[in-house]
């Protein structure tokens, strides 16, 4: 590596293990905060790579980079606008039809990437059995690593891989998805447009703008709109009412299928599944809460029964603490004071009314507080709260708000 410092970006969906490839990274050497003006965490941290500090920035978790949640415009944003010298990108090793599509919208972005197919242990207990070196060479040649974040098995190659790819952006694999004739003609016209723009192709990669726009990203359309791009979004809009009239679909759709059957083609042959036998009993939770039609009851049910936990289970311990300080500690308070000489006066009203009140009214909300932290934490720690989203957001979308909101 050379002596100019690097940055590096940390991203992967929720639940995939990102958080403790960054503490094995960076050890004790993190600062914890918001992003500017946001109140989502920003964690950095330095790592030794080599013989030089790096920083490494753990991005938050998102399942794709479609700005639908202010996590996935941060991580996007980051990318764009920081151009860190690298992103490792963590996928889970048991669920990589799922959790790459995250990294191949990385891949899209035209920067350095490094792949962790981290959890390994996870995927060689279910008999699954992955050939990084043939999922690298069908990516484009970009380092893939097999780790174990929990055990830092792996963690060496992930930073050898790291030191080697210092000045990637001279050295990109060149990684297009085939989005079929249809939807490649149109993004060719757009490529066009946004490529002879000085501004916009200085700013953005021009196919994967291309692609956003076809996508419609709202977020994208209206920082376009208000930067004068009328012309761009309305050949953008054009373009995807002939996709439709053509394909029947819209082209978000269309766009995401293929990406799928990208990852589909990435993994056939490198990935070997011991054959199918019974389903777990977690698959089949996972069927019944997700179900179409049977998740949204399910989903207003236990939202119920948080309430009815928070509000009815914590009353007796509410009451009792309410009783202390109305009584025995009030009482005491009363008792100190007048032996004090002081009964009566505006001191006891103060000490009394205000401070032992005051806090008291705070203090008697802690059962409900606890109450409700831990339920909302039992339900995240089951990967609960991440389907949630998925199964409210048809239901969300009709007020115009993401299934995460």
């Amino acid at each position: 590596m050379n002596g100019s410092p690097l940055t590096i970006a940390l991203a992967g969906n929720p639940n995939v293990g990102k958080s403790t490839i960054f503490n094995a990274l960076t050890g004790a050497h993190q600062h914890v905060g918001n992003w500017p003006g946001k109140t989502v965490e920003k964690k950095e941290g330095v790592a030794r790579i080599g013989h030089d500090d790096v920083t490494i920035v753990d991005l938050p978790g998102t399942y794709s980079l479609n700005a639908y949640s202010l996590e996935e415009i941060i991580t996007r944003d980051f990318i764009i606008n920081e151009r860190p010298s690298l992103v490792i990108t963590v996928a889970d090793a048991a669920n990589l039809e799922r959790t790459l599509y995250l990294a191949i919208q990385v891949i899209e972005l035209e920067v350095p990437v490094v792949l962790v197919l981290n959890m390994g242990d996870v995927a060689h207990k279910r008999g699954i059995r992955l050939d990084a070196a043939e999922i690298s060479a069908r990516l484009g040649g970009i380092p893939v690593i097999e780790t174990v974040g929990t055990r830092s098995n792996g963690l060496t190659h992930l930073k050898t891989a790291i030191a080697g790819c210092t000045g990637c952006w001279q050295t990109l694999p060149t990684i297009h998805v085939d989005y079929g004739d249809l939807l490649e003609k149109e993004m060719s016209a757009l490529h066009s447009q946004i490529a002879a723009d000085p501004i916009l192709s200085q700013q953005y990669k021009s196919r994967w703008l291309a692609i956003k726009l076809l996508e419609c990203d709202e977020d994208l359309r209206a920082r376009l709109d208000r930067a004068g791009y009328r012309d761009l979004l309305d050949a953008a809009d054009h373009a995807a009412d002939r996709i439709f009239e053509q394909a029947d679909e819209d082209a978000e759709t269309l766009i995401t299928d293929r990406r799928y059957q990208f990852i589909g083609n990435v993994l056939h042959g490198a990935v070997a599944r011991p054959a199918q036998g019974a389903e777990t009993r977690s698959d089949q939770v996972d069927h019944i809460v997700t179900h179409p039609i049977w998740g949204v009851p399910i989903f207003l049910l236990l939202m119920w029964l948080v309430f009815q936990l928070t509000a009815h289970v914590s009353a007796p311990f509410l009451d009792w603490i309410d009783g202390v300080i109305s009584g025995p500690i009030t009482r005491w308070a009363v008792a100190l004071l007048g032996a004090a000489g002081l009964g009566g006066s505006w001191v006891e009203a103060l000490v009394v009314d205000g401070v032992i009140a005051g806090v008291g009214g705070v203090i008697v909300f802690v059962p409900v507080l606890f109450f409700l932290y831990t339920a909302v934490a039992v339900l995240e720690d089951s990967g609960y709260l991440a389907r949630s989203a998925l199964v409210m957001d048809r239901v969300m979308r009709l007020i115009g708000l993401h299934g995460k909101s």
